[in-house]
C-alpha cells in the first residue's frame, strides 16, 4: 500500500481523534460551557476564567498575570449568579448586599462551584493541651469560593461568595473519658454579592478574582467538516497518482 496514502490516512485519524478529545473535555450547564483544559467558562458572548485560577491574588495581581482579561462587573456577576442558580434574586438594586440562601438542596450550587472553580474549606479543631480537663471542638468540610469583582460603585469593590450546604458536628471531650457528640448543625447552601470598600491590593486567601473577556464570533470547524477535509485530501492524492 502506498506510504503517502497511509500517512494521509493517519493524519486524518489524528485530526478526528483530537476533535473528539476536545469535545470530551467540555462540561455544559445552563448555557455555560467549561473547557477543563483551558479552565475557561464560556457563555454566549463572554468568557470567565475559573475563579480558583486567581486564588490568593489581589485584583491588581490577577490583571497583571492574565493579560487580555478585565474585571467582571456587578451587572455581569448578577447575571452569572441568576443563570447558574436558576433564580432572579440577584438584582443589583441594593448598594450593600444581595444574598440568597438555598436550603439543603444544593444541586445548583454544586454545579456552579464545579463550573466556576472552588476551594475546600475544612476545619477540624482538636484538644492538644494534655493538662486540659475537657474541651469542645467541631468538624466540618465544604466547598466554597470567594471572589472580587467591579461593583460599579464609586470607592467600592464587589465581593461574591458561594458555599454548598454542609453539616457541622460539635463534640465535647474529657480526658480519659473520650468524646461525645453534643450537637449537629446543618447549614444550607448560600450565596451573596456584597459591595464594600476593598483596596485593589487586597486579596482573599480562600478566593480569587472574577475575570472576563469578550467572545469574538470565530466559527470552529465541526468534526464532520474536519473528517470530510481528510477524505478530500486522500481522494486528491489518489487522483494525482492515477493521472
Amino acid at each position: 500500500m502506498n506510504i503517502k496514502f497511509l500517512s494521509a490516512a493517519f493524519i486524518s485519524v489524528m485530526i478526528l481523534t483530537t476533535s473528539f478529545s476536545a469535545s470530551a473535555s467540555l462540561i455544559e450547564y445552563n448555557d455555560y460551557t467549561l473547557n477543563e483544559i483551558t479552565n475557561v467558562v464560556s457563555s454566549n458572548d463572554l468568557e470567565w476564567l475559573q475563579w480558583d485560577e486567581t486564588l490568593g491574588l489581589s485584583i491588581d495581581e490577577a490583571l497583571a498575570v492574565n493579560q487580555g482579561w478585565r474585571l467582571a462587573t456587578r451587572t455581569e456577576m448578577n447575571s452569572l449568579f441568576n443563570d447558574m442558580l436558576s433564580t432572579s434574586l440577584f438584582t443589583g438594586t441594593s448598594n450593600v448586599i444581595d444574598r440568597h440562601t438555598w436550603g439543603f438542596d444544593d444541586t445548583n450550587y454544586l454545579l456552579f462551584l464545579e463550573m466556576i472553580g472552588s476551594v475546600n474549606t475544612a476545619f477540624n479543631s482538636s484538644c492538644e493541651d494534655d493538662f486540659e480537663i475537657s474541651c469542645r471542638y467541631s468538624i466540618l468540610s465544604f466547598d466554597s469560593i470567594k471572589v472580587l469583582f467591579d461593583s460599579e460603585l464609586d470607592n467600592y469593590t464587589g465581593l461574591g461568595y458561594l458555599r454548598q450546604a454542609y453539616q457541622q458536628d460539635n463534640f465535647e471531650c474529657i480526658v480519659d473519658q473520650g468524646c461525645e457528640l453534643l450537637s449537629t448543625d446543618t447549614n444550607g447552601a448560600y450565596g451573596y454579592l456584597q459591595y464594600a470598600s476593598i483596596s485593589p491590593n487586597t486579596y482573599e486567601p480562600n478566593g480569587g478574582v472574577a475575570l472576563v473577556r469578550a467572545i469574538y464570533d470565530v466559527p470552529e470547524p465541526s468534526t464532520l467538516v474536519i473528517f470530510m477535509l481528510g477524505v478530500v485530501v486522500l481522494a486528491s492524492r489518489r487522483f494525482k497518482k492515477q493521472y
